[in-house]
């Protein structure tokens, strides 16, 4: 794991070594310090962080013959793709060459030199010559990276909280952005406070001559097909995954992976885990599961399938995370995202263990969804308005077939809400008495009106319009910050290698058809997984949940304890910016509607936000 920050002087008056020593300072870590590498101009100060500088090779930091420098947290898969290439080959780049491949693609002139880079990486590009910084990150928004300017400065770092700890941004939160991270809504990608934004994925953020710029040299489009059958594509998709694992998996040292028992998780981990036993190193494997006291929840968990991978692949170490049986209510929140700092969080559990073994990189299947895993979602609406008849028909039979499921759940369940549209859906629903309740019915309507309009995805009767507009959404880069703000307490890296740019631009290439085919969602991936998944798990049609609940046996408040908490979080000035405290008040006394989701899922952003509060100064 590696973080990044820097100051460009503007007035010419401020101190930038002591500057990026504070934003250093805030962007360590307190369980395992970082190895730091600095570079001063005098008018320019950059720095680095790097978590695990064992597996580095290169520089983080590079002055180009040029006379320009290049800060970077890297991890480059390789440029641009030879067009007679196939499978889709990358022109590879040696861990040592890096930081100067990336400074001389970003040093070509036009803002689509970046688009040839692919891999995982944030990273600036000084220019004194001209005068220029450019802020460049990853197609995918793998990698975090913020920008702040101000009358004297322009500030970067890779959390928010390296730009706060400059001094020179006010620590004011955005509560509109506030507001929009605890109910989760989709927004356009920003930082929770004012004056920080995020370089969004995909982006180059260019400055010059007083005033900034952004450009897309990525974004998702659809792509053209490859393949004249589905089982050429599974073949390539074979290639591409198992290439996107192996390259993500370090050289040395132990490794961590996440495995939940479904596709995306257990394929990563049994690749991972074959790549290391070829090594002899094995993998660590964290799985969420319930307490084996708990009878009902192991029955409805990803216990067998969890079991399935772990028979089959004797190199993995399995990890069990269960959920704590402690109460969250003295719960702490790092400052950069609404994350949990308390040790028996699960995902905080899983840092921890992975840190005592030594490990810096964990591996995930997240991400898979939205891509390469694309589980085909309005697949028969689609061959419905586009007159595939057959097709309909044929995959309509196969699903009441291999699932039991009656002709009119099978059509009520996939083209009512594609075809209705999911607005008209929803309000259909609450018509009826059967819609949840809002999950914004204790915040101030004054607040409401001024936050930034809802990024609004919905199922349509398109598969690759609705796969556009997931792949699109702020969702996927504003989850890598969370996962990066995880780590970073620890020292510790997620990867997705379901993320890679290759994965999901092959992904927008398979023709709607081959999504769900025979019955079979997900049909071109199971496929390329033949011989890697076991089988129980690579034709499994359901997903069980991945994270159990708490422990039956944790605190449970009663009314008189839950309002005590609260009296204590509305303290805060703010909370009374954002929530009608009566109505909070009122509601908690008399605990209406306990049954309801909405209600419980409404008190429990109040909540949050008092305890992100109450960590924030």
């Amino acid at each position: 794991m590696k973080f990044i920050c820097g100051v460009i002087d503007l007035a010419g008056t401020l101190d930038t070594e002591s500057t990026v020593s504070a934003m250093c300072q805030s962007l360590d870590s307190p369980l395992r310090p970082a190895t730091m590498q600095r570079w001063n101009s005098g008018r320019a100060a950059m720095a680095t962080l790097d978590f695990a500088p064992q597996f580095t090779v290169g520089p983080n930091i590079l002055t180009t013959a040029s006379g320009n420098t290049l800060c970077g947290d890297l991890r480059l898969d390789g440029t641009e793709i030879p067009v007679t290439s196939f499978p889709q080959k990358l022109r590879p780049v040696p861990r040592e060459d890096e930081a100067q491949t990336a400074a001389a693609i970003l040093e070509q002139p036009g803002p689509n030199a970046a688009r040839t880079l692919y891999g995982d990486f944030a990273c600036a590009l000084w220019k004194p010559g001209s005068d220029e910084l450019l802020l460049v990150r990853d197609a995918m928004g793998v990698r975090p990276l913020f920008v702040a300017t101000t009358g004297s400065a322009i500030l970067f770092a890779s959390l928010a909280r390296g730009i706060l700890a400059s001094g020179l941004v006010e620590r004011r939160l955005n509560l509109g952005n506030f507001a929009a991270e605890l109910t989760r809504d989709q927004r356009a990608q920003s930082s929770l406070f004012h004056g920080i934004e995020a370089v969004e994925a995909g982006t180059v953020w260019h400055w010059k001559a007083g005033s900034a710029a952004r450009h897309r040299y990525w974004k998702p489009t659809s792509q053209p097909q490859r393949h004249t059958t589905p089982e050429q594509a599974a073949a390539e998709l074979r290639f591409l995954v198992e290439d996107a694992i192996q390259s993500r998996v370090p050289q040395q040292g132990p490794v961590g992976a996440h495995l939940s028992g479904g596709l995306d998780s257990s394929t990563v981990a049994i690749l991972a885990a074959r790549t290391l036993s070829s090594q002899n190193r094995r993998l660590a494997a964290y799985s969420f599961l319930p307490d084996p006291r708990d009878t009902e929840a192991v029955a409805d968990s990803e216990m067998p399938y969890v079991a399935a991978v772990l028979e089959q692949e004797p190199s993995i170490d399995s990890v069990p995370i269960h959920a704590s049986e402690n109460s969250e209510l003295d719960a702490r929140c790092h400052i950069d995202a609404l994350v949990p700092l308390q040790s028996d969080h699960p995902e905080n559990a899983v840092c921890n263990d992975a840190m005592q073994r030594g490990i810096s990189v964990i591996l995930s299947g997240w991400g898979g969804d939205e891509g390469i895993t694309y589980n085909g979602r309005a697949s028969l609406a689609d061959a419905l308005v586009h007159g595939r008849w057959g097709y309909l028909a044929r995959e309509v039979r196969s699903m009441r077939r291999l699932r039991g499921l009656s002709y009119k759940n099978i059509l009520a369940g996939n083209l009512v809400g594609p075809i209705l549209g999911e607005s008209r859906l929803k309000r259909l629903k609450r018509l009826l008495g059967r819609g949840d309740e809002d999950r914004k019915k204790f915040f101030l309507p004054s607040l409401l009106r001024n936050m930034q309009k809802e990024v609004d995805i919905q199922t349509v009767a398109s598969v690759r319009k609705n796969q556009l507009a997931l792949l699109q959404s702020p969702h996927i880069p504003n989850r890598n910050v969370k996962w990066a703000t995880f780590g970073a307490h620890y020292g510790i890296a997620f990867v997705f290698p379901f993320l890679d740019r290759r994965l999901v631009e092959f992904s927008l290439s398979l023709p709607p058809v081959w999504q769900l085919r025979d019955g079979y969602r997900r049909r071109v991936f199971r496929d390329a997984m033949a011989g890697i998944l076991p089988e129980r798990i690579r034709l499994r049609h359901d997903k069980l949940q991945p994270f159990p609940p708490s422990s039956p046996r944790a605190k449970k408040l009663n009314a008189a304890q839950s309002l005590a908490r609260f009296e204590d979080l509305a303290a805060h000035p703010t909370m009374a910016e954002l929530f009608d405290i009566s109505k909070v008040r009122a509601a908690i006394t008399e605990q209406q509607d306990e049954d309801k989701p909405g209600h419980k899922a409404a008190i429990g952003e109040v909540f949050s936000a008092g305890t992100f509060l109450k960590s924030f100064r």
